[in-house]
């Protein structure tokens, strides 16, 4: 529903600019509210506790709070964060730009991949202002997920159902430091010196909340760089759009290449095979030609015994 929604507005997942704002007084957005509501029905049903994840509801908050209202759904809102630069660096390996991005060292493309957290999360929180919400890193889920459970339940006045010795242990095993596969210190987004400076004090902001408690008295300073980014991004929009393309054509044309290395691969070997198989049959004829030869022979020699 996410991805048709955003594709109707002439959105997409990564794009950190804001949704279109006619959409919402177009007709499809009632034709995407039933379809909603419908997948809320058949999802969850009448459960009184169920989660809906996805990262896209940053961007579509307003539409999902609209639709849960209508469905009398009381929403609780966790907002995850990462480091910019550890999503830039995953986005990038991702979409398999980390190659050309080490070769030429795009800020322009890294500054977009890191601006995409700041911005859904400022959409986020903007959005869910008013609803009961926590704040939460990813480094403290992963680090101790217990404690972030613990302060979860008491900010949002929910009680876990399903807490053991045995589920907790399941959920160690799955939020393991291995899985984190590109790392940077948690300081040093808010002071990388290759971010920009909104994006360097959104994050600055909401890791304190997660790691204090949100403090009303910050929706200024975010409300100040949401308005500047917004007024600020139709401006070098294309810029960094022409750059990703450029960068996607690299990477498809890297992709073709090993495309038609691994079939010159599986053509070598094929080749190595059928000669393999072509002297072992020459071998299996030449084997039985001289065993054939060595018979006639043999055949003729006792022929010419007899006649002496």
């Amino acid at each position: 529903v996410n991805e048709a929604l955003l594709a109707s507005a002439g959105s997409r997942w990564d794009d950190w600019l804001p949704l279109h704002a006619g959409w919402y007084a177009s007709p499809l957005h009632g034709q995407f509210m039933t379809q909603a509501r419908e997948v809320l029905r058949a999802e969850f049903g009448r459960s009184q506790l169920f989660v809906m994840k996805d990262p896209r509801n940053c961007r579509l908050a307003p539409f999902w709070l609209a639709a849960m209202a209508a469905e009398g759904v009381v929403p609780l809102v966790a907002v995850p964060l990462r480091n910019p630069v550890e999503v830039a660096d995953s986005l990038a390996a991702r979409e398999d730009l980390a190659r050309q991005l080490a070769q030429e060292k795009s800020q322009l493309v890294e500054a977009e991949a890191a601006a995409q957290a700041p911005a859904h999360a400022l959409d986020a929180e903007f959005a869910t202002r008013g609803q009961l919400r926590v704040f939460l890193s990813y480094e403290q889920m992963l680090e101790d997920w217990q404690a972030v459970a613990s302060r979860m339940q008491d900010g949002l006045g929910v009680v876990w159902p399903r807490r053991s010795l045995a589920v907790d242990a399941q959920i160690s095993g799955f939020l393991s430091p291995a899985h984190r596969h590109h790392v940077c210190e948690t300081g040093q987004g808010a002071g990388h010196a290759g971010l920009s400076l909104w994006v360097r004090e959104c994050y600055a902001v909401m890791l304190r909340w997660a790691q204090t408690g949100e403090e009303p008295a910050d929706w200024a300073v975010l409300d100040a760089i949401r308005t500047g980014f917004d007024s600020a991004g139709p401006s070098f929009a294309p810029l960094v759009a022409a750059n990703l393309r450029s960068s996607q054509g690299v990477g498809a044309a890297a992709r073709e290449r090993a495309d038609l290395a691994r079939q010159l691969a599986q053509a070598q070997a094929q080749l190595v095979e059928a000669e393999a198989a072509a002297q072992a049959a020459a071998q299996a004829a030449a084997g039985q030609a001289g065993a054939e030869l060595a018979a006639a022979a043999q055949a003729s020699w006792q022929a010419g015994r007899q006649e002496g």
